[in-house]
């Protein structure tokens, strides 16, 4: 959870940001790449992690300039609390490796290809002499 910010401060803050932006709930969520939810929650005083903050803070930079201590968190203070999401990261190399192998079967299928039409259009060149029949 994000602790240096009281959660009521950010819910109000939040929504005032938002709203003088325009946005709804659903528009910051999808820019933010966050769930409507997330946005509700927060929004309803129950706080977030630090990654979810850095996401909205991207879209709605005013956030930056929130801190329950001092009234300043300079850009880029918070980190995710949570880590790096290792299983979306195993499925993104996992992705790569598939795709890496495609290629090369790929690869090696065209190279066979362009063989087998070589081949042809060097036999069409010089197609072979058949044999007369003698009567």
């Amino acid at each position: 959870m994000l602790t240096a910010i009281s959660p009521e401060l950010l819910a109000k803050t939040l929504r005032d940001l938002r709203t003088s932006a325009g946005m709804s709930q659903a528009a910051l969520a999808r820019r933010a790449g966050i769930n409507t939810e997330t946005v509700s929650r927060i929004e309803n005083n129950r706080g977030t992690t630090f990654k979810t903050f850095g996401k909205i803070a991207d879209i709605l930079p005013g956030l930056h300039q929130l801190n329950a201590g001092n009234g300043h968190l300079p850009p880029g203070a918070y980190v995710p609390d949570d880590g790096p999401d290792l299983d979306k990261l195993r499925d993104q190399i996992t992705f790569l490796i598939k795709g890496l192998s495609m290629r090369r079967s790929l690869e090696t299928a065209l190279d066979q290809v362009s063989d087998l039409i070589a081949a042809e259009r060097k036999a069409r060149q010089h197609p072979p002499k058949r044999a007369t029949r003698k009567n």
